[in-house]
């Protein structure tokens, strides 16, 4: 119960001090959004590290992980557009 009290008291706080001016108001909502796009960017990179030994997953944009795998291991002497590109077709 006193963390909910807390969390009323903390919520009141950030109340006060962005009703102060606006200048204060508009720091309190940058670091309020750096912080989010902080967490977001975090979250995607951990999801990424915890998934990707668990299945082969597609990676957005670049094909499956296999097919750039394969490239990478074998190489295509310098042609790897030319074989990328030979998917598309």
């Amino acid at each position: 119960m006193e963390l909910v009290r807390s969390l009323v008291d903390l919520i009141g706080e950030f109340g006060r001090i962005a009703g102060g001016s606006p200048e204060q108001a508009v720091l309190l909502l940058a670091g309020a959004a750096l912080m989010g796009f902080t967490v977001l960017v975090s979250t995607y990179l951990l999801a990424g590290a915890i998934l990707r030994p668990i299945g082969n997953l597609p990676a957005l944009g670049r094909g499956h992980t296999d097919r750039r795998e394969t490239i990478y291991r074998e190489g295509t002497g310098g042609r790897e557009q030319e074989y990328l590109e030979g998917d598309r077709r």
